[in-house]
């Protein structure tokens, strides 16, 4: 849960970030205050929390707050290693497309391999798969989605259930469209590995 002022005379790390929570952020100022967290660990802790009751903040402030994680992971990931349960949670509990989209771009850098457990690895596997069947959401989730899925399948089951979806998108995009060709591509790599795991 997020704790607002940690001393008396001293802001906390969220109530230094919230001035740029705003509308119309300029994209240096976002670079500026990703650089900043992406040089403490506590605090891309204190702004994960602070968006984990999403319920609790504005639409912009989410969606700022995502975008300013994902640029100061692009910094430096690995202060990111330790919150990879919470950036599960997140996904769980967030319904924005936009924030989301951000989050699953942090999470289908294949530097996550090394650092998630097999809980974590089904859990957004699982994600990313289901998320090819909704319809009217951003093209960049399902890109993230396909990229997820591509690093994360390990078996023919999870083959097989990736290739499912992968229709499901295809046969409700426009044909020859670039997601349309992108699925097509991602389609022929499961195969492949499918056929590779069935003869081992």
């Amino acid at each position: 849960m997020y704790k607002g002022r940690t001393h008396e005379d001293h802001p906390s790390p969220i109530e230094m970030i919230l001035p740029s929570l705003r509308q119309g952020v300029p994209i240096d100022e976002v670079k500026q205050i990703a650089k900043q967290l992406s040089m403490s660990s506590d605090w891309i802790e204190s702004l994960i929390a602070f968006i984990s009751e999403p319920g609790t903040i504005s639409r912009t402030q989410l969606r700022k707050s995502a975008w300013i994680l994902n640029h100061a992971f692009q910094i430096d990931e690995r202060l990111f290693f330790a919150q990879r349960d919470q950036l599960n949670h997140l996904l769980d509990v967030i319904e924005d497309f936009s924030a989301l989209r951000e989050l699953l771009k942090m999470l289908a850098h294949p530097v996550w391999l090394d650092y998630e457990n097999d809980k974590q690895r089904i859990e957004l596997l699982e994600l990313s798969s289901a998320m090819l069947h909704l319809e009217g959401i951003p093209v960049a989730i399902y890109y993230a989605c396909m990229q997820i899925m591509q690093s994360r399948v390990l078996n023919s089951s999870e083959c097989k259930e990736c290739i499912a979806s992968l229709q499901s998108l295809r046969q409700r995009s426009e044909i020859n469209s670039p997601l349309y060709r992108c699925i097509h591509r991602y389609e022929i790599r499961f195969r492949q590995k499918l056929t590779r795991s069935v003869k081992s």
